[in-house]
């Protein structure tokens, strides 16, 4: 497949700011296993907001994936999130839903505990927060990311535009 960019400045003004106007660029490109897929971004040119997704060319059904973490070598599964995708751990109690502002991106596993981590550490620092419960979490997560502790990444996508690229995950359709 033939990888393939645009960017084109469109004649709208950012919900942000309200007076930049927005850029958007596209990249098209083939993931083994998933498919062709569109990474996309809004940017305004004056502030600099940022919205971007990742979407599927080819149609999917709704999915859940649960992928099993065993080893520190399953840390460096590829994921794919798109905008509407849920990210689930129980074994730290977290569940990130999808909100206006979600982006999608493309990680790993590692990446996705590392993203936990930074907004964990962002939390602490606000007023009336367990920090005691927060500070157990982060280290639960780090020994996660060393590999020394098993745990369970689940994504649920109702638009089946996220994935685990991984014969170690289990697909199942989402209802």
């Amino acid at each position: 497949m033939e990888h393939r960019f645009g960017m084109t400045k469109l004649n709208i003004k950012c919900p942000i700011c309200k007076s930049g106007n927005l850029i958007f660029m596209f990249n098209i490109h083939s993931i083994p296993y998933f498919g062709e897929v569109m990474e996309s971004t809004l940017l305004c040119e004056k502030c600099k907001f940022k919205d971007v997704d990742i979407s599927l060319l080819e149609n999917k059904e709704p999915r859940r994936y649960i992928l099993e973490v065993k080893s520190e070598e399953d840390l460096f599964i590829k994921v794919a999130k798109s905008k509407e995708g849920i990210i689930k751990i129980p074994e730290i109690g977290i569940e990130i839903y999808s909100t206006i502002y979600s982006q999608g991106f493309i990680t790993n596993v590692e990446g996705i505990l590392e993203r936990i981590q930074t907004a964990l550490i962002d939390i602490k620092a606000l007023e009336g927060i367990n920090k005691e419960k927060i500070d157990e979490i982060l280290k639960k997560i780090e020994r996660m990311r060393e590999g020394k502790e098993r745990f369970t990444l689940i994504i649920e996508d109702k638009t089946g535009n996220s994935a685990i690229f991984s014969s170690k995950a289990k697909v199942e359709k989402l209802s």
